[in-house]
């Protein structure tokens, strides 16, 4: 059950055992390639390794399973400017924009891709 596996990686990961939490992610990947949650963990684990470039892969995947989610939409924008990735920040916000107009981070994230 790739849920029970994402659960144990978010114990692990919260508990600061990013090995643990790595492999069990990983583990939970193979089961369910095409869940978007799984997909976003392993994200979150890259962002906390200073791997923005492998997040910002990993949370487009996500993105692409799940473009409405605002979560997820964020978490790539962000990965996104970290990694000097323009492109990738700008599709983030557009579908950030059809996903949830109101967001009040938007303003925050032109500005931030328009100094890139």
């Amino acid at each position: 059950c790739s849920e029970t596996y994402e659960l144990l990686g978010r114990v692990y990961l919260a508990s600061r055992q990013f090995d643990q939490a790595k492999e069990t992610f990983q583990y939970a990947h193979q089961l369910a390639p095409k869940d978007a949650s799984i997909t976003v963990s392993l994200g979150e684990l890259a962002m906390r390794e200073g791997d923005t470039v492998r997040a910002v892969e990993l949370f487009s995947e996500a993105v692409t399973e799940r473009s409405g989610n605002p979560k997820y939409l964020d978490y790539l924008i962000e990965a996104s400017l970290l990694a000097g990735n323009r492109k990738q920040a700008e599709r983030g916000l557009a579908l950030l924009k059809e996903a949830n107009p109101d967001n009040k981070k938007i303003s925050e994230f032109e500005e931030r891709i328009g100094e890139m």
